[in-house]
């Protein structure tokens, strides 16, 4: 098993992150790299987490082995769902992966999952006719 980091804004996109190792020593760093220190931040009660509400405005910890699914409005069910997805395609589609590439797999799920309500062909028309580079 290999394991993935994944966070979700609340009805904005998704990171995906494919770990060496799934301990605190490498979450943290990344966590802390991609979400600003004034958010609330919501997680499962994985260890790994540990020590996050001395770095964020809130962290707020749902752990399911004591059948906390939930606390207010905040939750997992997004990221649980598109954990789903994730397994879907990797068994349905994709049928067998490489660690190696692993990440661009998730990436192209993501892709997927964060322009779900645009018009792709629209997007990639206007990706294909936007100058990347300035010739001087």
């Amino acid at each position: 098993m290999v394991p993935v980091l994944g966070m979700i804004q609340r009805k904005g996109k998704i990171i995906l992150k494919v770990l060496e190792k799934a301990s605190g020593k490498e979450i943290k760093p990344y966590i802390k790299s991609k979400i600003a220190s004034g958010s609330t931040i919501i997680t499962d009660g994985f260890g790994g987490y540990y020590g996050l509400n001395d770095h964020f405005e809130n962290h707020i910890i749902l752990n399911h082995k004591q059948n906390k699914r939930s606390i207010n409005q905040y939750n997992t069910s997004t990221l649980e769902g598109f954990w789903t997805l994730v397994k879907r395609s990797l068994f349905g589609q994709y049928h067998k992966i490489s660690k190696n590439h692993l990440q661009e797999y998730l990436n192209e799920l993501a892709f997927k999952y964060n322009y779900r309500k645009t018009n792709m062909f629209k997007l990639l028309l206007n990706n294909l006719l936007e100058p990347k580079y300035a010739f001087s």
